[in-house]
């Protein structure tokens, strides 16, 4: 970045700050830097200022978005949530009472219409993203300006459409932007904004620090609530996305950050693997390999056909020591895998996930049983996990409802749409952790077990217990 550019940025800045009606806190002049500096590499930029409680991120979203619109005659701006009764309980309340959009000159609220109009001819709708009707809005907009706060309820998908709406209104040329406020959260903002943000995307980080306008107890009554859940404490208070969690999450961040800190050595006469099966797009074939209590992510490859993928399994397990299982998730691809290894005289086990759990009165399904058995092996330090940031976030994105009084783990679709792209990697390690291949059958399909005479197929269940 020149010399000149940045002198050409910060005079922009300094010219902004002036003629600007609100006071920024030093964090917020810095994300006005951010979105300055990154206009040089997309004409639309899209920022994160995300983190802490407390950092002042919904007041920025908002008041800078008014700023624009005061500033810019004819400006269209879109604000919103997830869900609109939600905006309309905070965000539209930081609107209307922190910025007091009202009490400025020009400004009036459309109330059932859901819009501010100013008197030069801007425009603020809100609401949500979450619905279809919402999403038909949106798509009908030409915005200069986009503030989708608490992004990360939002999916990938609604977020992505509503961001390509912004660069659309002739009279915001030049200074469009897309702001996204949101605390940590596993999430597709981490890919997309921190860990290898694309050009024109920005992170801001935030903390409660930042924001001198907080009561003097606000910081020590945040560490006292959290104070027995240090991970939820580093996310909300020092903005760490590493450590984050939610009242739905099934893996505890302490759990999963010791297994991958531990190595336990693999011991045991014979190995399992667990393979998840893609073909092609942004999916991956992903294959974990378990001896006794130790874990290695042995392959993730993209765009293999069946044959493939088939080949690339019985190359591992054909000059390794006995193996007991490969399971294998038996839906869709993974059908003509398993098939193409059983001719080969391999120990297949196909997993039907939806099919009915072993304990049918707490689990809705085996996958449920599965991801919990995988649960309980973290929680007691059984296993140890390779150092994967990847896989940690994948982990860590994983939900969980309790659905008449059974718990259920959400559709992998749920959390494909959330992160942005599938949890590949965890549902290969779920499967390698799955319990021993002893007891009835239970939505399993058929296997040659080594023990056995291979070509006389057998049924075998997965059964709860630690191996």
């Amino acid at each position: 970045m020149s010399r000149l550019f940045l002198k050409t940025v910060m005079r922009e800045l300094e010219r902004r700050r002036l003629s600007s009606p609100f006071t920024w806190t030093p964090r917020q002049q810095q994300a006005l830097y951010v979105i300055a500096a990154k206009r040089s590499e997309r004409p639309a930029p899209v920022i994160l200022y995300g983190g802490a409680f407390g950092g002042g991120k919904s007041y920025f979203g908002c008041a800078y978005g008014v700023y624009l619109c005061e500033s810019i005659p004819g400006n269209r701006g879109y604000m919103c949530r997830k869900e609109s009764v939600v905006f309309k309980r905070t965000t539209l309340q930081t609107l209307l009472e922190r910025v007091d959009i009202l009490s400025r000159p020009g400004w009036q609220h459309h109330v059932s219409e859901q819009y501010f109009l100013h008197r030069n001819g801007s425009r603020i709708d809100y609401g949500g993203l979450g619905d279809h009707k919402d999403r038909e809005k949106v798509k009908s907009l030409e915005l200069g300006y986009l503030f989708i706060d608490e992004a990360s309820e939002v999916d990938w998908l609604s977020a992505k459409m509503a961001i390509a709406r912004v660069g659309r209104t002739p009279a915001a040329a030049g200074n469009y932007i897309t702001i996204l406020a949101s605390n940590p959260e596993q999430c597709w903002l981490i890919p997309e904004f921190i860990e290898t943000p694309k050009p024109g995307h920005g992170y801001v980080p935030a903390l409660s620090s930042d924001n001198p306008y907080l009561s003097n107890d606000y910081i020590e009554s945040v560490r006292e609530i959290y104070a027995d859940t240090p991970e939820l404490l580093a996310a909300y208070l020092e903005g760490d996305w590493n450590a984050v969690g939610s009242v739905d999450q099934v893996f505890d961040f302490a759990d999963v950050d010791k297994a991958m800190k531990r190595v336990i050595p693999a011991s045991g006469p014979v190995v399992e693997y667990g393979a998840d099966i893609a073909r092609f797009g942004g999916d991956e074939t992903v294959i974990f390999r378990r001896q006794g209590l130790h874990i290695d992510l042995v392959a993730r490859k993209k765009k293999l056909d069946t044959m493939q993928t088939a080949d690339l399994i019985h190359g591992y397990v054909g000059t390794d020591v006995p193996v007991a299982a490969i399971k294998i998730d038996d839906v869709g691809l993974g059908g003509g895998v398993t098939d193409r290894l059983r001719q080969r005289n391999h120990p297949v086990v196909g997993v039907i996930a939806n099919a009915k759990a072993n304990d049918p009165a707490k689990f809705y399904d085996l996958k449920a049983e599965m991801v919990w058995h995988l649960r309980e092996l973290l929680h007691n330090e059984l296993v140890d996990l390779p150092d994967d940031a990847e896989l940690r976030r994948q982990i860590l994105a994983i939900k969980y409802r309790v659905r008449n009084g059974r718990i259920q783990i959400e559709l992998k679709e749920e959390t494909k749409k959330r992160m942005g792209r599938g949890p590949d990697l965890f549902d290969a390690l779920v499967l390698s952790t799955a319990p021993g291949i002893h007891g009835q059958a239970l939505g399993l399909a058929r296997i040659s077990h080594p023990e056995d005479n291979p070509h006389m197929p057998r049924t075998a269940g997965l059964r709860s217990k630690v191996f």
